[in-house]
């Protein structure tokens, strides 16, 4: 009886092991939480500044392939023809790899012309619109103020987004809304109204819109993609474009009565070229870098090309104020859109005011009782 008392007290004294294991338990995932967000830091970076790099340097010889003779849609109609080429990309990496390759499903549908005709078709139309908008913009206005304008598409795709889709999102985001729509104004009574100039804002914001519808419709026929099946939907448009929309270029070039400018062949071949091999490789980081980069940082990078095309381009002067205050607005606008759902729990707002409530509450209770 007694050794059995003394084994009692023991227990009771010794400390339980299992404190020194949840402390230990909690180091670790406080520290797995800081290299998750440590990595979600580096992968917003990264695709900030590929896609700004990318989006940036694409206008800017966009730009100079128009002014070399180009003509917009067919400079627009070769990009998406070309975009197989981001799918070729995609499948070398996963033979290196040892993947499985299988490309007869785009979720949850099956490949067949009538999904090509029905689905991928008027998606693949929408984005030629959309690139030959934005290339006709680039012919008499600043490519950084084409850029900036365009960067409203993210904020034109949720409020699409909100009445077709029906999905609901922040207050932060209406005021991103609002902030992008102001700029927008600014921007376009900030100087003297240039006919010239009025067409080419009303253009690169046709872009942007037509660039948002085509996402809202993008998630409505298509849906969530994985990275095999968005380089499967890649090679789809090509295809369709190469198909289908091949009578677009050379209707605009038979009806074109404009003289082209005498310039060197070889610079505008080379001009061409670039375009295509960035644009390539803005929609292979769009379609599947997506699985491994962070989309809201794409969207601030798209915003970022302004500075990228400004330092390429060469421009020393410095934009007036009513221009240099839309861009800030829309600038803000973008981070805005960004922000994620969550963003009161990492200010600790939330929890505040829930102490709030149930203080109140407590307090209505003690009253009640009283």
């Amino acid at each position: 009886m007694e050794r059995e008392s003394m084994k009692i007290l023991s227990a009771k004294v010794t400390p339980a092991p299992t404190s020194s294991l949840t402390i230990n338990e909690t180091e670790e995932i406080e520290d797995t939480e800081q290299a998750i967000l440590w990595c979600g830091c580096g992968r917003f970076l990264l695709s900030v500044i590929i896609s700004a790099t990318l989006w940036g340097s694409g206008t800017h010889t966009a730009s100079n392939a128009v002014k070399c003779g180009w003509d917009p849609v067919f400079l627009a109609w070769i990009c998406s023809v070309t975009s197989i080429l981001a799918t070729i990309f995609c499948r070398i990496i996963m033979c290196g790899r040892g993947e499985q390759i299988n490309s007869c499903k785009l979720g949850p549908h099956s490949v067949t012309a009538a999904l090509v005709i029905k689905r991928i078709l008027p998606i693949c139309s929408l984005s030629l619109l959309a690139n030959s908008l934005y290339f006709l913009a680039l012919d008499n206005q600043r490519t950084s103020e084409v850029v900036a304008l365009f960067s409203c598409n993210k904020a034109f795709s949720y409020l699409l987004s909100w009445t077709i889709l029906r999905d609901q999102f922040l207050g932060t985001r209406v005021v991103a809304v609002i902030c992008c729509m102001a700029g927008v104004v600014m921007m376009s009574h900030a100087e003297s109204h240039e006919e010239d100039t009025q067409n080419n804002e009303i253009l690169t914001l046709s872009a942007a819109a037509v660039t948002a519808s085509n996402e809202v419709l993008f998630r409505l026929l298509i849906g969530r993609l994985s990275c095999q099946e968005s380089a499967t939907f890649l090679g789809l448009c090509s295809v369709c474009s190469s198909l289908f929309l091949w009578w677009v270029p050379l209707l605009v070039y038979l009806q074109k009565t404009a003289e082209v400018p005498e310039v060197s062949t070889a610079l505008s071949m080379e001009y061409l070229c670039v375009t295509v091999i960035i644009f390539s490789l803005f929609q292979f980081l769009e379609k599947i870098g997506s699985h491994f980069l962070n989309t809201a940082g794409e969207s601030v990078g798209v915003y970022l090309g302004v500075a990228v095309t400004a330092a390429m381009d060469q421009q020393s002067e410095f934009p007036s104020a009513g221009k240099l205050m839309g861009m800030s607005a829309i600038g803000i606008g973008t981070m805005l859109v960004i922000i994620p759902e969550n963003w009161q729990e990492y200010l600790g707002i939330e929890q505040v005011h829930q102490d709030d409530i149930l203080e109140d509450t407590k307090s209505k209770t003690s009253l009640s009782t009283v």
